[in-house]
């Protein structure tokens, strides 16, 4: 049997997580009372899967200062590269399953709230989350909005849009066509809070997957800060198979935040306000909220799908 030396833990600070996923997108996720502030380096060392607990997103949960409604439940996010995010739409489902089984949105002495609000850490952004009784969780991601891409980035496409609505005049999204090594492509540039751009393909196994997404990721081609890419293969109007280059994290098996961006391109193109988002993870389910059915701009999207549990445990911070 193989032994190692004893450590000596007594002056070490420990961190309690537990590991979550929704559909595979895996999470490290803690709460504490106050904000729990971590280098990237210590991001990066959690998030080695040999070394390390493994995840693709690290979250940091904790209360802010104040009292009754200014006390608010926030969310740091941060990619296993070690950089920060500013949304994630399964994390915010986990947390919001988490928080709701460890008690932390009790409102009565009778029980806690299945409908509560989260925020993100970066811009304060308010989600609403529901927690359902066979534990799925839905969260509303909020309005949709264009992007400020680069100025080298030239609009429209060839992309056939709802009421052949082109760039600027979609209050959710630009439209914009771009040449690569692989072809030309139209890309749907929308933030959900985070950058995403959505790329139809006609099949989502056989595109240069890795060069091509990490090609339109690139800071100085499209996005000022990189985003997510989502290749979308319509299987129906209301289907779309998707396979995601997170930002930060490579390629995963689901993207809360990507399925929403996919639905609100599925929108632009057939006016679909229910998609069913299939990944290599899962099927996450999209809801749009539009302005005028089927013809308006997009109010809230709503994401829902499961937020299971992998195991709790234990890191040294120091």
């Amino acid at each position: 049997m193989a032994s190692s030396a004893p450590h000596n833990h007594a002056h070490a600070r420990f961190l309690d997580f537990t590991k979550m996923h929704g559909h595979a997108n895996d999470f490290m996720i803690s709460y504490s009372e106050e904000r729990l502030h971590v280098t990237k380096e210590t991001v990066i060392k959690w998030a080695d899967r040999r070394r390390g607990v493994g995840f693709d997103q690290l979250l940091l949960v904790h209360h802010t200062e104040g009292h009754g409604a200014d006390r608010k439940l926030v969310y740091a996010i941060y990619n296993s590269d070690g950089t920060a995010a500013e949304q994630c739409g399964n994390g915010a489902r986990c947390v919001a399953r988490l928080l709701f089984d460890a008690g932390h949105t009790k409102i009565s002495p009778e029980g806690d709230a299945r409908s509560f609000t989260i925020y993100t850490d970066i811009g304060r952004v308010p989600i609403n989350a529901v927690v359902e009784a066979d534990g799925q969780v839905s969260v509303n991601l909020g309005r949709p909005s264009p992007i400020d891409l680069l100025p080298q980035c030239g609009p429209g496409g060839a992309v056939p849009l709802l009421d052949s609505r082109l760039d600027g005049e979609w209050e959710c999204a630009r439209c914009v066509n771009v040449t690569t090594p692989w072809g030309t492509f139209d890309v749907v540039a929308t933030s959900m809070g985070n950058p995403h751009g959505v790329v139809f393909v006609e099949d989502v196994h056989t595109i240069p997957f890795k060069e091509l997404g990490e090609y339109l990721q690139n800071r100085h081609l499209l996005f000022r800060d990189g985003a997510n890419v989502e290749f979308v293969q319509a299987a129906t109007p209301q289907h779309a198979v998707t396979r995601i280059m997170e930002r930060g994290a490579g390629e995963t098996d689901c993207c809360g935040s990507g399925a929403c961006a996919v639905g609100v391109a599925m929108f632009m193109r057939y006016g679909t306000q229910q998609t069913r988002v299939s990944m290599p993870g899962g099927d996450l389910q999209v809801a749009l909220q539009v302005a005028e059915a089927g013809r308006g701009d997009i109010i809230a999207v709503t994401l829902k799908g499961p937020a299971e549990y992998c195991y709790s445990g234990r890191v040294q911070l120091d």
